[in-house]
């Protein structure tokens, strides 16, 4: 029954519509099928989104891994983190900071990323559907994303990311927003990516400190992006001291 108003002679009357079964069931199926047009529609433009190619990664993936000055890069990276973080400091004034450029790290991870992952976890620590990571960065945010590989092809997983660090001195990744080629998805979705513990849009790491075995720790207490690099506010103190952080 379908109801309607109406003016007659300046009065309003409701003229009410009868449809039979047959009626009805024709104009489910109408709806039905405009519902499943544009579903259909906004899947194929979803799906589509999957293989293009967003343009910060077409800059941070033109690095060439065979390339010399790349390797010899990722190595003076190395070189002056170590040096960074094994400095004798005094215990009037440990708290020091690093900036990392993105081209820095992105030479990093084309010469070793893989190798240092397998070297400390093991080949399991590298699955085989990852072919690489690269990092970019767009107002003062941390782009991370990695291409994928299966049967079917390939795709580029990306997010705008964050870091924290809580009250107990455990790091986490918080995850703004996943993006598929150039298709957004909802970041739940993200936690199928994820071997971590999970809390919403968080991921934590683990403790944001690395023991030197020297009797001393190296303690992270901040990191931000600005002006296209990635800077650390760091603390090296005694192993069983704990570390003040303003």
């Amino acid at each position: 029954m379908l109801a309607a108003s109406m003016m007659v002679c300046g009065y309003s009357r409701v003229v009410r519509i009868r449809f039979d079964d047959e009626h009805r069931v024709i104009v489910l199926a109408v709806v039905a099928c405009c519902a499943m047009v544009v579903f259909a529609g906004i899947a194929i433009k979803v799906i589509a989104g999957f293989n293009e190619i967003p343009a910060w990664w077409l800059q941070a993936d033109a690095i060439q891994v065979d390339d010399q000055s790349v390797k010899q890069q990722a190595e003076e990276l190395e070189n002056a983190i170590t040096t960074q973080l094994t400095a004798v400091r005094s215990v009037d004034d440990p708290k020091w900071s690093v900036a990392i450029s993105i081209e820095q790290m992105n030479a990093w991870a084309v010469a070793r990323l893989e190798d240092t992952i397998v070297t400390h976890r093991g080949e399991a620590g590298w699955p085989n559907w990852l072919s690489r990571v690269r990092v970019g960065v767009d107002d003062d945010q941390l782009l991370v994303g990695m291409r994928t590989r299966s049967i079917s092809g390939s795709v580029i997983a990306w997010g705008r990311v964050g870091f924290e660090i809580d009250e107990a001195g455990d790091l986490w990744i918080v995850i703004d927003s996943l993006v598929i080629g150039q298709s957004r998805l909802p970041v739940g979705l993200s936690a199928m990516l994820a071997n971590a513990d999970i809390d919403g849009k968080r991921y934590r790491v683990g403790p944001a400190k690395l023991s030197l075995g020297d009797g001393r720790d190296v303690r992270v207490l901040g990191l931000q992006v600005r002006a296209g690099r990635l800077e650390l506010m760091m603390e090296t103190v005694p192993t069983s001291k704990r570390s003040v952080q303003d």
